[in-house]
């Protein structure tokens, strides 16, 4: 690893690869053509959104470590490809030129963000801070914290954007659009969200102050930091014609999303429900490892879940689930409904006939990996495309509903299960 001026080249990662071999297990290869395509019992890939890789990091690993080399690494720079050698060529003249100095770190970090912005992939970019904190907080489904919801608001200061119920945030009494200015004797102003996460998380007192500004007045609330359960399933049961609906909301696929939803069914099938539904409108996706556990809680292991379709191979992803669900389902799906959700919803539909209640969805099939570089930037970077159980593609197209009903205005005045045309639909289909 070259070294220069007291600089060192970042580690590179590895990355798990799968072997082009047969690993299905299932014992019927030529039912399922291993032969033809690559199947696998249990994805490699933890997450559609968050999965740590190294395919950016070790690009610029390598252009930091060919830039800042001296001439003993002539030998390195061979192997880079022409139009890269010229760039460095190019980036070395410039750092040599320039009147004044230059931060070189950040200068990379700019380069690299016009490569990927380059790339004109609607999915593939920088990951912002306020964004980074929100969604990794979100898909880890738990936290150590006060169970609020932050944003840096146009001065950049800490804002309340969200306080989650039966948190100790909640029970202080800290409000949507308090700012926080201290923890403690701690001043906050000018912080980014992450800079605050990590100073709550660092935390050693289990009770602090926080002070906040709060319509122009300035507020001091005890709060305790405590583990704090994002829910992300919620449950009811309908009763209809002598038959019990079950209902399941899934709002996002966490890190815990699958033991809530397991305890859930579990719950609703105590209670004997001849049907259930499925709720994923407005639910934007997630982890994939969170949607594998759900589909297999509800499909025995012959059942083809999702494809992954790379470069050179397409990868089938099958249930690692015991039992098929005996009982007739239908899934709500809209617009917003993507991603994971898709995957729920037309896998579903393909395998066990489930019915689709709603709007088409988002058109999200494509799979994002993230990395991190050496200065702390996060990205997410387009890697394959996920297909249906049957090999079908949804990337710009979505998931089309058996039965289409769009949300009617009067729910959005009450939103009650009643005003819910969708909701009803889904009933309605179920005890036909």
């Amino acid at each position: 690893m070259a070294k220069n001026s007291g600089k060192f080249l970042p580690k590179l990662k590895g990355r798990k690869i799968v072997k082009k071999s047969c690993a299905c297990n299932h014992g019927d290869c030529a039912k399922h053509k291993c032969k033809n395509v690559s199947e696998v019992k249990k994805s490699t890939f933890t997450s559609l959104e968050v999965v740590a890789v190294s395919i950016i990091t070790a690009l610029i690993s390598l252009l930091m470590g060919f830039v800042i080399a001296n001439s003993s690494n002539k030998h390195a720079l061979s192997s880079l490809s022409p139009e890269l050698e010229a760039f460095v060529d190019e980036y070395n003249d410039i750092i040599k030129e320039y009147y004044n100095d230059v931060d070189e770190k950040k200068l990379l970090d700019d380069a690299l963000k016009g490569i990927i912005n380059s790339l004109g992939d609607p999915y593939t970019g920088v990951v912002d801070d306020n964004l980074q904190n929100s969604l990794t907080t979100q898909l880890q489904g738990s936290y150590e914290g006060f169970g609020i919801e932050i944003r840096n608001d146009a001065d950049n200061n800490i804002m309340v954007v969200g306080v989650l119920e039966n948190t100790p945030a909640s029970k202080a009494g800290i409000k949507i659009y308090d700012v926080i200015t201290k923890i403690d004797d701690k001043n906050v102003k000018g912080m980014t969200t992450t800079e605050f996460a990590n100073l709550v998380q660092g935390l050693e007192k289990a009770e602090v102050t926080l002070t906040v500004l709060r319509e122009d007045k300035s507020v001091d609330i005890k709060v305790k930091r405590e583990k704090v359960v994002i829910e992300s399933v919620k449950t009811d049961i309908y009763n209809r014609d002598n038959k019990k609906i079950g209902y399941i909301n899934i709002s996002i696929f966490a890190a815990n999303t699958a033991t809530q939803f397991k305890n859930a069914l579990s719950s609703l099938e105590k209670e004997n429900i001849d049907s259930l539904i499925i709720d994923v409108r407005n639910n934007t996706g997630g982890h994939l490892a969170a949607v594998e556990k759900i589909l297999s809680s509800l499909l025995d292991s012959t059942n083809v879940i999702y494809q992954i379709k790379g470069k050179e191979e397409t990868l089938k992803y099958y249930s690692t689930g015991k039992k098929t669900i005996d009982i007739p389902v239908a899934v709500l799906i809209n617009t917003a409904s993507a991603s994971a959700s898709e995957m729920l919803a037309a896998t579903l539909n393909e395998q066990i006939n489930a019915i689709l209640v709603g709007n088409t969805t988002f058109g999200k099939g494509s799979v994002q990996e993230v990395f991190t570089t050496s200065s702390g930037t996060q990205y997410k970077i387009t890697t394959n495309n996920w297909l249906t159980p049957k090999g079908n593609l949804i990337q710009d197209v979505g998931v089309k509903p058996t039965v289409e009903v769009s949300l009617d205005l009067s729910y959005y005045a009450n939103p009650t299960a009643e005003n819910d045309n969708q909701l009803q639909e889904a009933i309605k289909q179920l005890l036909q």
